[in-house]
């Protein structure tokens, strides 16, 4: 035992520090990332919605309708975009949703200062919980801080913070740390640990604890699932013998992995459960297979990337100009050179966890391998997702605390072999040298983020080969009223990739042709009959375009499924015959084909039809469409299924059917009291004008704010 006394002291001696569970640690050294963690980001809390924010957050009635909490919580994160009942992604992360749930309750959607510093926050507790878990993996007070403020301040992370959507991740890494450094804390510092008194010290409820941290965790993000690998080896690293340390180390060891497979048990029933729960919800796997061959062809390069990333985040954007490599693609710059850099980084954090006397020489490193290994892994399969988007710095989340553990403690040594040089401070000061330049590239990188119009330029200059970016800088110009300017990045995207980047295109042809029917008509009111007849050509050459389009689309788009885009293609598409041709008949059979196809958007094609119906003047064909929808309308996702009831207590008023009229109008105002877009707060005034007008009876409207 003396001898496991020397052992431990020396060790400490070259970690630096005293204990990393002493209880007379200075705060101040974990003050210091988590205080650079917030400071860093403050400029980002006056940004803008950006990306699917727009989508996932300002138009998703899961979020703000209160009655469709408990199918918001029961649904994947996009499964109010959904034409069917089926799953529309492979990701359910109720965590994640109930916190957007929360921030609208407290913040609201018409500012976003409140969702950005509640995404800080979080980021600030993975920071803090980063750093705890760095002290239980034995690494000295000044090193755990090194390591947390380069955690906190690495550009990589400006995806998961500066952007709301992006929040998964500090959702995520936050509870999953805390939940690691809970069990690191119960199960003792070392192999020579008394059971007894670790039960002694732990009882149940500081399990429960753990337990639903991880919960938390998986709620937020799937990556969590693999805390078992990391519970593992954690527990393990501190109980295995190093060199020298007694005797008997075959039976030391295999004791040692049944002891950390017990600690371990607990979170792998969990997970399992937790898999369990989601394929319950879910549903069957969607969508088109996986290409192997692909992924493994391209995992070197991802790997390669992740790693300059990582050591040299020079190269900052949402997306990059990498893609899925395949056989025809194999070479030198695609798979052989990047697996020589794969290979020797796995090589040195392999001597780094378990080189020169044994896996006891580096018990940080050792941890840090599997932090690294294990949350990195999942982003591989990112390679048989969509080719522009298979490379995200945020997959990088979790992965750099990993390297960092690796890193730091080798530096200390390197540092501690020197005698003469002060250890501590040397460490200091070169942590807060790199920490200077990636605050900076931080900041930088998160002005991008503060509108999508800036998002999508700093993007599209570093990959312009990406549909997705130049279809989101179209949709910011068109958003934006530009609808000129928005037509060139469209035609980049139809360009790159028709069926993805058509339906941009399409809206912003059908906006210009718009556009020059009214200059037509303020040309014919100032007897320019040939500026007229000229702007009419052109709207007809728009309105052709978008046909086009939108025609291969809606019939692809059906053929393969695609069923959130089939709603859009059949709208545009009636849009341009009922603009165009007036043409009513067969705008209303487009929409009966796609109310076929889509019965989970049933209310809102029926109120399409209602409309188009009502415009017409076929005001019983109208009332018979709306109520063939109506029981549709209160249970389906998309909010515009709401309007249906007004559309439908407007026409009963207008044929004196007082009772029926009332009673659609109010349910209208109940179920759209949380709305507060233009186009829904103006029907509500609508519908309590049309019931203070039906007399007795019709003044009981409030439900509104």
């Amino acid at each position: 035992m003396a001898e496991l006394g020397r052992a431990a002291r020396e060790h400490e001696k070259v970690i630096g520090g005293s204990p990393a569970n002493s209880t007379s640690g200075r705060w101040w050294c974990a003050l210091v990332p988590v205080a650079l963690a917030v400071l860093v980001y403050l400029p980002s809390i006056n940004g803008q919605w950006v990306y699917d924010d727009l989508v996932q957050i300002v138009a998703n009635p899961l979020v703000y309708e209160d009655h469709l909490v408990g199918k918001a919580l029961t649904s994947d994160v996009w499964g109010f975009q959904g034409g069917t009942e089926q799953a529309t992604s492979r990701y359910w992360r109720p965590t994640f949703v109930l916190w957007m749930i929360v921030n609208e309750r407290l913040f609201g959607m018409q500012h976003t200062a409140g969702w950005h510093a509640h995404t800080i926050l979080w980021h600030a507790l993975a920071v803090l919980a980063a750093f705890v878990v760095m002290r239980r993996a034995g690494m000295s007070r000044v090193g755990a801080s090194v390591g947390a403020t380069l955690f906190a301040l690495h550009p990589t992370k400006v995806s998961s913070v500066a952007w709301v959507s992006g929040a998964t991740d500090p959702l995520m890494a936050a509870p999953l740390l805390a939940s690691l450094a809970v069990v690191m804390r119960l199960t003792g510092r070392g192999g020579d640990s008394d059971p007894r008194t670790v039960q002694r010290r732990t009882g149940i409820m500081c399990w429960m604890i753990a337990l639903l941290l991880y919960v938390m965790a998986l709620g937020a993000k799937e990556v969590a699932i693999v805390m078992p690998a990391l519970v593992f080896v954690a527990t393990l690293a501190w109980r295995l013998p190093r060199d020298g340390e007694g005797s008997g180390g075959e039976r030391i060891v295999w004791r040692s992995v049944r002891k950390s497979a017990l600690y371990t048990a607990p979170f792998a029933v969990t997970a399992a459960a937790w898999m369990l729960l989601r394929s319950r919800v879910l549903g069957p796997a969607s969508g088109p297979p996986m290409n192997i061959e692909q992924v493994l062809l391209t995992v070197p390069l991802l790997g390669a990337v992740y790693v300059r990333q990582a050591f040299f985040p020079l190269w900052l954007s949402v997306f990059y100009p990498f893609r899925p490599v395949t056989a025809k693609t194999l070479g030198p710059s695609t798979f052989f050179g990047p697996m020589l850099l794969v290979v020797g980084a796995g090589l040195v954090m392999v001597w780094a966890a378990l080189g020169r006397k044994g896996c006891g020489r580096s018990r940080p490193a050792l941890i840090g391998v599997a932090v690294f290994v294990c949350t990195l892994a999942p982003a591989v399969l990112a390679a048989g997702v969509v080719t522009d988007q298979m490379v995200q710095d945020r997959y990088l989340y979790l992965p750099l605390l990993g390297l960092l553990m690796i890193l730091v403690p080798e530096f200390e040594r390197a540092v501690a072999r020197r005698p003469r040089l002060p250890r501590q401070r040397v460490t200091a000061v070169v942590g807060a040298l790199l920490a200077i330049p990636l605050a900076a590239q931080t900041i930088l990188f998160s002005a991008a983020w503060s509108s999508d119009l800036a998002l999508w330029t700093w993007t599209v200059k570093r990959d312009p080969s990406s549909v997705t970016a130049w279809n989101n800088l179209g949709a910011a110009l068109l958003e934006m009223g530009r609808f000129d300017d928005a037509a060139a990045p469209f035609d980049r995207a139809v360009k790159i990739d028709p069926l993805r980047g058509g339906l941009g295109r399409a809206r912003v042809a059908i906006e210009q042709a718009g556009g020059a029917l009214a200059r037509a008509e303020a040309a014919a009111a100032a007897g320019d009959q040939t500026g007229m007849k000229r702007l009419q050509n052109e709207a007809r050459e728009h309105y052709a375009l978008a046909e086009g389009l939108l025609t291969i689309m809606y019939r692809e788009f059906t053929r393969s499924g695609s069923w959130g885009r089939v709603f859009d293609a059949a709208d545009l598409l009636a849009r341009v015959w009922l603009e165009r041709d007036d043409d009513v008949a067969r705008s209303i059979d487009l929409y009966r084909d796609a109310w076929e196809y889509l019965p989970a958007q049933r209310a809102v094609l029926s109120d399409r039809i209602g409309m188009v119906l009502e415009v017409d003047g076929q005001i019983d064909a109208a009332i018979a469409a709306l109520e063939a929808g109506r029981p549709y309308a209160k249970t389906e996702v998309k909010s515009e299924s709401r309007r249906l009831f007004f559309r439908l207590g407007a026409l009963y008023a207008h044929t004196s059917r007082h009772a029926e009229a009332r009673a659609a109008l109010q349910e209208f105002l109940d179920l759209t009291t949380d709305y507060t877009d233009p186009g829904a707060a103006a029907m509500r005034d609508q519908a309590r004008q049309i019931l203070n007008q039906l007399g007795p009876g019709g003044n009981d409207a409030g439900g509104g704010r």
